[in-house]
């Protein structure tokens, strides 16, 4: 009897486990190959200095990097945060099937819908491009919008007395906009247009203001607190005539360079087919919310600025795209999960087949976990812009942003962190100055790209005075005043 209640309980847990397994997969594999200066930084946050927000800018909460402190080698505590990225997005999928489109049967079959879901999501990414390393490698929006899930979900789905939901939400909330803002559209839509869900009471319209109010706190309150940090750049509205072509232009850069646009649109057939099948009228209404919450969020991010200065790049659409793909994955997971349950004549052995198929979709994509040769895949591509410095000694290398941090990450991923460096002295490096300027001035050795058109801008920038290069060392070059 114990013998098989252990049995059972491994079973149930299966889709939990070969999630785990899984997001362990993708942090020790190839990705860690995709990272750039932009993600070396989340370790330096993490571990050199800490700040609330990443270096230099106040749009982007590091909580992850502040979940990562513990994990003293940087090296490992970069994977760890991949490891909490990619956590992040399987835990939307799972709160999408158990949450919001209800599977019924508890944990372990919502686990095994959402193990479906990431499958499916897995299909619609290109690998080539830009995909990997927004999907798991330092960029918010799969954190924040887990956290912002969290909080309607427990506001308009929870069974806990009223002031400890809307505690817990507007806690849930608070994170999720200091990760990333830009959620607080979803967030309005939701509290404004999600139904009740399957239960028949329906939410009052004092609720739904409480929810507003809840969305205007957390915001105004990540608002005040972001600004006592610097901002890259202020963010502004573009004219309403731009908006349009925004948006066009984000189309054409998300099909073809971050999803395969036949795949992502067949996926969203097969959801519509879903819906068609499905009576409830809550589940009609529940879409058209998440639906409209992917219109808002795509509507307001194309209405700004920052997208043309940042030349399109397809990662600002990637909650809406996470949206209408869970969206569909929830109304289409739940049929196929039964119908394998129907099909094994075990509901136990249907959801482990989903672990496996996931499992299998992920393994086949990114390799059994290895953290030796995913630490070499790191570490070579900092490589490839540090060669020479070591030889040239240098402690503090001016200029290029991207080969900068690099190098700084490489050496300290080796060797720790040195009281004389290898420091960056660059975009974001305000941040380590009380740092970099202890080193004594006799302990110092500038080095920068050899012809570098930054250098002397930066040089400026931290007071420090003119200088010329004097010896070479492949690409870079060391500098004397």
């Amino acid at each position: 009897m114990r013998f098989r209640g252990l049995l059972s309980l491994v079973s149930d847990s299966a889709p939990i486990l070969l999630l785990v397994f899984c997001v362990v997969a993708v942090s020790l594999s190839w990705v860690q190959s995709r990272h750039d200066a932009d993600t070396y930084l989340h370790a330096l946050v993490s571990l050199d200095r800490y700040q609330p927000f990443y270096w230099g800018d106040n749009r982007f909460g590091m909580l992850i990097a502040a979940l990562a402190i513990p994990v003293r080698d940087y090296a490992a505590n970069l994977m760890f945060q991949t490891g909490l990225y990619t956590a992040a997005l399987a835990g939307v999928a799972i709160l999408f099937q158990t949450c919001f489109f209800q599977v019924d049967g508890g944990w372990s079959r919502g686990a095994a819908a959402a193990c479906l879901s990431l499958a499916a999501l897995l299909a619609v990414f290109r690998p080539e491009y830009y995909a990997p390393s927004v999907l798991f490698l330092g960029h918010p929006y799969a954190v924040s919008l887990l956290l912002v899930l969290a909080g309607v979900a427990i506001a308009y789905r929870s069974p806990l007395k009223p002031v400890l939901r809307w505690s817990l939400a507007l806690l849930f909330l608070l994170l999720g906009f200091w990760v990333n803002a830009s959620h607080a559209a979803v967030a309005t839509v939701l509290f404004v247009s999600l139904p009740q869900g399957s239960n028949a009471a329906r939410i009052s319209w004092r609720e739904r203001f409480l929810g507003l109010a809840c969305v205007g706190a957390a915001a105004a309150s990540v608002l005040l607190f972001a600004r006592q940090y610097p901002s890259l750049k202020t963010v502004a509205l573009a004219g309403p005539s731009l908006w349009l072509d925004t948006a066009s232009r984000m189309s054409a850069n998300v099909t073809s360079y971050f999803i395969h646009p036949w795949v992502f649109g067949g996926l969203l057939l097969l959801g519509a087919a879903a819906l068609a099948a499905r009576r409830e009228r809550w589940i009609r209404q529940e879409t058209v919310a998440f639906v409209l919450a992917a219109a808002a969020t795509a509507a307001g991010m194309s209405s700004l600025e920052w997208l043309r200065a940042s030349d399109f790049h397809p990662r600002y659409w990637l909650s809406p795209i996470l949206i209408l793909a869970f969206t569909a994955c929830g109304l289409l997971m739940p049929l196929a999960l039964r119908g394998l349950e129907r099909a094994t004549g075990s509901s136990s052995f249907a959801h482990s087949i989903c672990g496996l198929i996931l499992a299998a979709a992920v393994v086949q994509a990114f390799g059994l976990p290895s953290y030796s040769k995913a630490k070499d895949q790191m570490l070579s591509r900092a490589l490839e812009l540090e060669r020479g410095l070591q030889e040239l000694e240098c402690t503090h290398i001016v200029g290029d942003y991207w080969s900068g941090w690099a190098a700084v990450f490489r050496r300290r991923a080796l060797e720790g962190r040195k009281s004389n460096g290898p420091w960056a002295l660059t975009l974001r490096a305000e941040a380590t100055q009380p740092l970099w300027s202890a080193v004594p001035e006799a302990s110092r050795r500038y080095c920068s790209l050899c012809g570098s058109a930054e250098r002397d801008s930066y040089l400026r920038y931290f007071g420090l005075p003119p200088m010329k290069e004097t010896r070479r060392q492949g690409q870079w070059c060391a500098l004397a005043p």
